[in-house]
Protein backbone atom coordinates (compact mmCIF):
# COMPACT_ATOMS: atom_id res chain seq x y z
CA UNK A 1 0.00 0.00 0.00
CA UNK A 2 1.55 3.03 -1.11
CA UNK A 3 1.56 6.24 1.49
CA UNK A 4 -1.02 9.64 1.32
CA UNK A 5 0.83 12.79 0.78
CA UNK A 6 0.99 15.51 3.08
CA UNK A 7 -1.87 17.29 0.78
CA UNK A 8 -4.20 14.14 0.92
CA UNK A 9 -3.87 13.62 4.49
CA UNK A 10 -5.02 17.10 5.20
CA UNK A 11 -7.48 16.71 2.83
CA UNK A 12 -8.81 13.10 5.16
CA UNK A 13 -8.28 15.32 8.27
CA UNK A 14 -10.33 19.01 7.07
CA UNK A 15 -13.16 16.93 6.18
CA UNK A 16 -13.39 14.90 9.25
CA UNK A 17 -12.94 18.18 11.01
CA UNK A 18 -15.70 19.75 8.66
CA UNK A 19 -18.12 17.17 9.81
CA UNK A 20 -17.78 17.98 13.74
CA UNK A 21 -17.90 22.00 13.04
CA UNK A 22 -14.40 22.86 12.49
CA UNK A 23 -11.73 23.64 10.24
CA UNK A 24 -8.20 21.99 10.46
CA UNK A 25 -6.36 25.18 10.42
CA UNK A 26 -8.67 26.09 13.79
CA UNK A 27 -6.70 23.23 15.52
CA UNK A 28 -3.69 23.45 17.47
CA UNK A 29 -2.12 19.82 15.94
CA UNK A 30 1.08 20.14 18.24
CA UNK A 31 -1.04 19.43 21.28
CA UNK A 32 -1.07 15.42 22.26
CA UNK A 33 -4.24 13.91 21.52
CA UNK A 34 -5.73 17.08 19.50
CA UNK A 35 -7.97 14.97 17.64
CA UNK A 36 -10.13 14.26 21.06
CA UNK A 37 -11.09 17.77 21.40
CA UNK A 38 -13.97 17.21 19.19
CA UNK A 39 -16.47 14.14 18.79
CA UNK A 40 -18.70 12.90 16.72
CA UNK A 41 -21.58 10.32 16.03
CA UNK A 42 -21.60 6.66 15.25
CA UNK A 43 -23.68 7.75 12.54
CA UNK A 44 -21.01 10.84 11.53
CA UNK A 45 -18.41 8.30 11.82
CA UNK A 46 -20.08 5.98 9.15
CA UNK A 47 -20.71 9.15 6.75
CA UNK A 48 -17.13 9.75 7.10
CA UNK A 49 -15.75 6.67 6.41
CA UNK A 50 -18.34 6.18 3.28
CA UNK A 51 -16.87 9.40 2.07
CA UNK A 52 -13.49 8.18 2.84
CA UNK A 53 -13.69 4.91 0.92
CA UNK A 54 -14.99 6.51 -2.08
CA UNK A 55 -12.46 9.60 -2.32
CA UNK A 56 -9.30 6.94 -1.92
CA UNK A 57 -10.60 4.44 -4.01
CA UNK A 58 -11.08 7.51 -6.79
CA UNK A 59 -7.65 9.36 -5.48
CA UNK A 60 -4.96 6.48 -4.92
CA UNK A 61 -6.44 3.75 -7.00
CA UNK A 62 -6.64 1.19 -4.09
CA UNK A 63 -8.80 -2.21 -3.92
CA UNK A 64 -11.83 -2.07 -1.34
CA UNK A 65 -9.67 -4.72 0.93
CA UNK A 66 -6.79 -2.16 1.05
CA UNK A 67 -9.35 0.66 1.49
CA UNK A 68 -10.94 -0.44 4.31
CA UNK A 69 -7.56 -1.57 6.19
CA UNK A 70 -6.25 2.16 5.45
CA UNK A 71 -9.23 3.93 7.46
CA UNK A 72 -9.75 1.36 9.94
CA UNK A 73 -6.15 2.49 10.84
CA UNK A 74 -6.47 6.59 9.93
CA UNK A 75 -9.80 5.83 12.46
CA UNK A 76 -7.53 4.15 14.77
CA UNK A 77 -4.75 6.81 15.25
CA UNK A 78 -7.13 9.77 14.62
CA UNK A 79 -10.60 8.69 14.89
CA UNK A 80 -13.04 11.50 16.96
CA UNK A 81 -14.49 10.32 20.63
CA UNK A 82 -18.51 9.32 20.68
CA UNK A 83 -20.69 11.62 21.62
CA UNK A 84 -22.04 10.84 24.91
CA UNK A 85 -26.24 10.56 24.37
Amino acid sequence: MSELSKEELETLLQVQCEMVGTQLHEIDTAQPEWYLQYSWTKEQENEFKDWAKRWLKKKKRWQSVVVDRFIAYYLLNWGRKYENK
